[in-house]
C-alpha cells in the first residue's frame, strides 16, 4: 500500500492509499481525486439525505399518511423510508394497512434493515393473520385469576420441540420468563423453552408456568381443557432439576442439579474417581462406579436419562460377559 498526495475535485487537498500492479496506480490515483474530499462527500450526502426528508414529509402530508412519533430524526429519516416503501408496494393491501397502522417512527427503521421489503412484507402479513388467529381462540379459551395485575393474555402454545409464550411487551412478564428458563425467540416474536427429557412433557410444563403466570396476576390462554385445570389447581407433575446424564465422549455420567448446594456437591465428591467439570458445572464420575452413584441417587432424589440407563446396563453386560480365567498360584 503506498499513498499519494493529490487535489480532489472540490479544491482540497488530501491523501489517498493506491495498492495494486504500478501500471494502474495512476489511474486509481486520478480517479479518486477526481470526487470530492471524504468531508465534503459526508457534507452534500448529509444535505440530500435532508432535502429527502423535506420532501417526504410534504409528501407525507399531501398523501394523507398518518403522522410519526418519535424523535425528530426518528421521524425525518421514517418518513423518507415509508415514502420509498409505498412507491414500492403502492397497489399492495397489506402494504397499505401498514402505512395506517404503523405509526411509530422505529417501526420504519427497522424495516429499513431489511435487505428485501417484499420479505418484510410477507413476513408482516403472516404475523398479522397468526395475530388475529389468536385473538380469535384467546377469547374462547381464555381464563383469568381473580385479582387480575395486567392487560392482555398470555398465550401457552406447543411448536414442535418448544413450549411458547406469546405475550404484551411487559418487563415484569420478562423478568417472571426469565427465572423459569425462557428465552427471546425474534423470528416467533415469543418467549420459548425446549421441552426434552428432562423438561418432561409438554401438559405439564405448560400447565406449571401457566400456574405461575396465574398466581402473579396475568390471565391465560392454553387451549387445552384439561391442561388450563391443571394450571388453575397446580395438579400436574413438578420439573425434575436433578439430573444424572451420560457423556459418551468421555464415558462417564455426569450428576448435575440446578442451584447451589453444598451437600449435594461434597456428597457427588465423595464417590470414588469424581472430578468436577468447571467448564459444564457437573461432577462427572465413571460409569465403573454406578453403585455409588445409584446409592447418592437415591437419598438425593436424582434421575437418570435413558442414555444413562443404557450406558450402565451395557457396562453390566460387558462385565457379564468378560472372560473368566483360572490364573495358577
Amino acid at each position: 500500500m503506498a499513498k499519494y498526495e493529490g487535489t480532489y475535485a472540490c479544491g482540497h487537498d488530501g491523501v489517498v492509499n493506491v495498492i495494486g500492479k504500478m501500471r494502474d496506480r495512476q489511474r486509481k490515483i486520478d480517479y479518486a481525486f477526481s470526487h470530492l474530499c471524504p468531508q465534503c462527500a459526508k457534507k452534500e450526502r448529509e444535505q440530500q439525505i435532508v432535502e429527502e426528508n423535506k420532501n417526504s414529509e410534504v409528501l407525507s402530508k399531501e398523501y394523507g399518511f398518518p403522522e410519526l412519533t418519535g424523535s425528530e430524526k426518528q421521524v425525518a429519516w421514517a418518513n423518507t423510508i415509508r415514502l420509498d416503501f409505498y412507491n414500492e408496494f403502492e397497489n399492495n393491501r397489506t402494504a397499505q394497512e401498514m402505512i395506517e397502522n404503523e405509526t411509530v417512527a422505529s417501526f420504519w427503521l427497522d424495516l429499513d434493515r431489511f435487505n428485501s421489503k417484499r420479505e418484510f412484507l410477507t413476513k408482516y402479513e403472516r404475523t398479522k393473520k397468526e395475530k388475529e388467529r389468536r385473538e380469535r381462540i384467546i377469547d374462547i379459551d381464555a381464563v383469568a385469576p381473580e385479582d387480575l395485575q395486567y392487560k392482555g393474555v398470555v398465550e401457552i402454545v406447543k411448536k414442535l420441540d418448544k413450549i411458547c409464550l406469546f405475550y404484551l411487551k411487559n418487563q415484569d412478564f420478562i423478568d417472571l420468563a426469565k427465572t423459569k428458563g425462557y428465552r427471546w425467540n425474534e423470528d416467533d416474536c415469543c418467549w420459548y423453552r425446549r421441552l426434552n427429557e428432562e423438561t418432561g412433557k409438554y401438559p405439564d410444563r405448560a400447565a406449571e408456568i401457566g400456574h405461575e403466570l396465574l398466581r402473579n396476576g396475568y390471565a391465560i390462554c392454553i387451549h387445552d381443557a384439561e391442561i388450563t385445570e391443571k394450571a388453575i389447581t397446580g395438579d400436574y407433575e413438578k420439573e425434575r432439576t436433578r439430573w444424572i446424564e451420560y457423556d459418551s465422549k468421555n464415558k462417564v455420567l455426569a450428576l448435575h442439579w440446578s442451584g447451589r448446594n453444598n451437600e449435594i456437591y461434597n456428597a457427588s465428591r465423595k464417590i470414588i474417581n469424581s472430578r468436577y467439570n468447571r467448564e459444564k458445572g457437573c461432577v462427572e464420575i465413571p460409569v465403573a462406579h454406578y453403585r455409588s452413584v445409584n446409592n447418592f441417587a437415591k437419598k438425593f432424589d436424582f434421575c437418570y436419562t435413558e442414555d444413562a440407563l443404557e450406558a450402565i446396563e451395557q457396562y453390566k453386560k460387558e462385565q457379564r460377559e468378560m472372560r473368566r480365567v483360572k490364573v495358577d498360584k
